[in-house]
């Protein structure tokens, strides 16, 4: 029992190392996305436009306006897909598991391709109709393993059948 807490206080401390590095390096990069663009900006700077007191109003309306939401929609986007990546992976208890495996890819690239076919080429169109062929895709997989009681293995043979066949309708539009 002696050894089993020593082991766990030094996995524990290897963890929060671990934690703190992180920690540090998302500082270092949220620092960076604020102080890095065309438009010459300190860090001292941007710190005092942080905590209010920037007193030059280019570089206040630079970062408030296009540096600070950059790197805020930055950090929700990457903690979304993570979320995303773990949640698939926990499902299919698979650590190399990723929305390739069931299809998301291959559903949000053909719709991608029929808006392509039909004359969307941009805009909020293209990446509605994406999420939706997506969407659909996932909602496919799933229904189909609930209806027929299926495995783990199973889902992830359905999603690569199911990625594979949209993969191809895909090409047939392209070519």
């Amino acid at each position: 029992m002696k050894s089993f807490m020593k082991l766990s206080s030094k996995i524990l401390r290897k963890t929060l190392v671990l934690y703190l590095c992180a920690l540090g390096l998302l500082a270092a990069s949220v620092l960076l996305g604020l102080v890095l663009g065309s438009a010459d900006i300190g860090i001292a700077d941007v710190f005092k436009v942080i905590f209010g007191k920037g007193d030059n109003a280019t570089a206040v309306k630079i970062i408030k306006y296009v540096r600070l939401p950059r790197v805020l929609a930055a950090l929700i986007c990457g903690a979304a897909l993570s979320s995303a990546g773990a949640v698939i992976q926990g499902v299919l208890a698979n650590k190399l598991a990723s929305p390739s495996i069931i299809g998301v890819n291959s559903g949000a690239g053909l719709a991608v391709t029929l808006c392509a076919a039909f004359g969307i080429y941009g805009g909020w169109q293209l990446s509605f109709f994406a999420f939706v062929g997506a969407f659909a895709s996932v909602m496919l997989v799933s229904l189909g393993s609930r209806r027929w009681g299926a495995s783990r293995g199973t889902v992830i043979l359905m999603g690569v059948a199911l990625g594979s066949f949209l993969g191809a309708i895909s090409d047939t539009v392209i070519t």
